[in-house]
């Protein structure tokens, strides 16, 4: 097994996992676009598979241009072109390279087409997964490709995640005071001018997550590009991303993304 760690100057943070065999179906890449960058339009020679874990990354492609959110997962097929925006906050991309000389490449499987799934449900595997990349514990490959088999089965074989109607103006001023601010959700529905209720339900149809989800995403996307872009003390980093102190970032963090402050530093460090 190869482990690979390298940087593209301010733009990316990458660390890889590739199996030395010649018979694997994958090759797997944790990275960390920093805050604001953007990627123009390109494409990939072989398939990928990937999941946003934090931070805030809009996709533009040639069919339109979407918003994607934490445990959202997307299916790009080779040759697919598209370019990336990455929000204030930065990104942490969990991508998995499907290797066209791997033992998958006559298999007939339908990974030449673009999809999105909503991969909400199947967190527990993403945290393994994540988890299995970053840290330097011995890993087997077996059981990562196992993983890999059965999350790439169920995004195939499940509905599409995306909601079908377009947020209403108050809706997106409403996302927008959630991801910036500290309003209660009582308060940004008297200034929505609607239900409490009215803003969960609505907020959960079309962004496919709760508000407090919403928000721990926000505060989680902030304490990772702390960490990694700003090389913070994990007890400064936890009190600026919003968290009452280090222990609850560190359970927070291990229970949304599979890792602690300490593993996502030393998967990144030179």
């Amino acid at each position: 097994m190869q482990r690979s760690i390298s940087g593209n100057g301010e733009d990316v943070l990458i660390h890889t996992l590739q199996p030395d065999s010649g018979g694997a179906c994958f090759t797997w890449r944790l990275a960390h676009y920093a805050p604001g960058s953007r990627m123009p339009m390109h494409c990939h020679e072989e398939a990928h598979f990937s999941i946003l874990l934090a931070g805030q990354a809009r996709e533009c492609t040639l069919s339109g241009d979407f918003e994607s959110k934490p445990f959202l997962m997307e299916l790009k097929p080779a040759g697919f072109r598209h370019a990336n925006r990455f929000g204030p906050d930065g990104a942490l991309l969990l991508s998995i390279t499907i290797r066209s000389d791997g033992p998958m490449a006559d298999d007939a499987l339908p990974i030449h087409q673009w999809r999105l799934r909503c991969g909400e449900r199947l967190r527990n595997e993403w945290r393994f997964m994540a988890r299995s990349i970053s840290s330097f514990e011995d890993c087997l490959v077996d059981d990562l490709e196992a993983v890999t088999f059965d999350l790439l089965s169920t995004f195939l074989d499940c509905d599409t995640g995306r909601a079908k109607t377009t947020p209403p103006s108050w809706l997106m001023r409403a996302r927008e005071a959630v991801i910036e601010g500290d309003e209660s959700v009582c308060e940004i529905a008297r200034e929505a001018g609607v239900h409490r209720v009215h803003l969960a339900r609505s907020f959960k149809h079309h962004f496919l997550q709760s508000v407090t989800q919403c928000r721990r995403n926000v505060r989680l996307a902030r304490a990772v590009r702390l960490l990694l872009r700003d090389a913070a003390p994990a007890g400064i980093a936890s009190l600026d991303a919003g968290f009452s102190d280090q222990p609850h970032m560190t359970r927070t963090m291990s229970q949304e993304l599979g890792l602690t402050p300490s593993i996502l530093r030393s998967a990144f460090a030179a």
